[in-house]
């Protein structure tokens, strides 16, 4: 009996050794969609800065900082996805576009220049991640798209 209860307590003590937090702080990408959707700006914000503040170990005016440029870039991201939905002209669109990716360039320009020597490189490393699991997801919905796309074909044969 003795040596059940000494093997079930080691047998706990591995398991918890094993469950210990790394420091790599992990999103929750199976929460649903509309869940992320339904936050405020303001929310979105501050659940961001708490995340790169542990990935970062960013200080309070760096906090403060990020806080203000993201709030910034959201509100301009808004903006331009509200102007994009309203227009179905393509080249408008592309215009559109275009000003998309130079606000996310400048906003990325004014992280590096806030971030000390020693973040870069893991901001770095988290954007290369990010940009992997993006490039990931668009992959997987083209797959999709084509294989409806010949499925439906096989229909009209």
């Amino acid at each position: 009996m003795k040596a059940l209860f000494l093997g079930l307590v080691a047998l706990t003590l591995q398991f918890s050794a094993h469950s210990q937090p790394t420091g790599e702080v992990k999103v929750d990408h199976n929460k649903p969609k509309q869940e992320r959707k339904n936050l405020t700006p303001e929310e979105k914000v501050n659940k961001e800065v708490e995340r790169r503040t542990k990935q970062l170990s960013l200080t309070a005016s760096q906090q403060q900082l990020w806080k203000e440029q993201s709030a910034a870039f959201q509100n301009k991201k808004e903006l331009l996805h509200v102007r994009l939905n309203e227009t179905t002209d393509k080249a408008q669109r592309k215009v559109i576009h275009q000003e998309m990716k130079d606000s996310k360039d400048a906003y990325d320009k004014q992280i590096m220049n806030m971030l000390t020597d020693e973040q870069k490189p893991k901001w770095e490393a988290i954007q290369q991640k990010q940009n992997a699991r993006k490039e990931e997801k668009q992959k997987q919905k083209c797959e999709e798209r084509c294989a409806k796309k010949h499925e439906g074909l096989g229909e009209q044969k």
